[in-house]
């Protein structure tokens, strides 16, 4: 009020962190180090772990058997084994980003499709995803927001395992497949690598960067327009991946 500033109208808290179910206490040692999990887990991974498990309502339970738990199954195993499905060279050997053929999976189904409803329900989550992602985010409930984006990224795993494109021929029509079950699943992770930008902006970074897609193409609306949905073709179709070939994120050994 001394500055001349108007005070805020809102608050927002977290509850405390237990550690192993237990309050933190510097008799009992059960601290943790911050600066050192950030060296063991990355800045993106503690923050993602902090985010997922924080949530304002209840007291937050921390372990690093749990940090390793989460991290390996959500982002080494969940996104990096989507995207290291996607980009292998064994299936994408131009190493570009696939087509979408609406031949093989029309916007609104058909009885010949090869797309099943599962699907489709997989392209109704992304086309819900950023909307309802928006809403979490305003009223400050970022587990909600890791939930439903990891959800949907379980979808598109499912719906590349469900397929098996490395099992696919070499006809005109089994490429065609193919490469538009690998234009989805990577849709899927470029729509979720922009909206999880604020809780891991260096890691979703490299995830873009590996998809080919442009800084200036990392906007929330960028999220929003999915041109698979409506039919349409897709300006990075046929671009370039981008050079990092690394591992996304290393899974996580437990330390003796």
């Amino acid at each position: 009020m001394a500055a001349g500033l108007d005070p805020p109208r809102s608050v927002v808290t977290h509850s405390h962190w237990l550690m192993e179910s237990q309050k933190m206490s510097k008799s009992k040692g059960n601290v943790v180090d911050p600066f050192d999990r950030i060296q063991r887990y990355s800045a993106d991974g503690l923050r993602y772990f902090l985010l997922k498990h924080g949530v304002l309502e209840t007291d937050g339970d921390y372990s690093d058997e749990k940090v390793l738990k989460v991290l390996n199954a959500d982002l080494a195993g969940n996104i990096g084994g989507l995207l290291n499905r996607c980009l292998a060279t064994s299936l994408n050997p131009t190493q570009t980003f696939p087509a979408f053929s609406v031949d093989m999976f029309p916007v609104h189904r058909r009885s010949r499709s090869l797309a099943t409803e599962d699907d489709y329900r997989l392209l109704k989550t992304l086309q819900d995803l950023p909307g309802l992602v928006d809403q979490h985010y305003e009223n400050f409930h970022i587990y909600k927001v890791l939930e439903e984006t990891m959800l949907c990224v379980k979808q598109a795993n499912g719906f590349v395992q469900r397929h098996k494109p490395w099992k696919l021929g070499n006809t005109p029509q089994d490429q065609q497949w193919a490469s538009t079950i690998l234009h989805v699943a990577m849709e899927t992770l470029r729509v979720s690598g922009i909206l999880l930008q604020p809780v891991m902006p260096t890691l979703m970074s490299r995830l873009l960067g590996r998809l080919g897609i442009k800084e200036t193409e990392r906007l929330w609306s960028n999220a929003e327009d999915v041109p698979c949905l409506e039919g349409r073709g897709a300006g990075y179709v046929g671009r370039s991946l981008g050079t990092d070939a690394g591992v996304l994120f290393q899974r996580l050994q437990k330390e003796n």
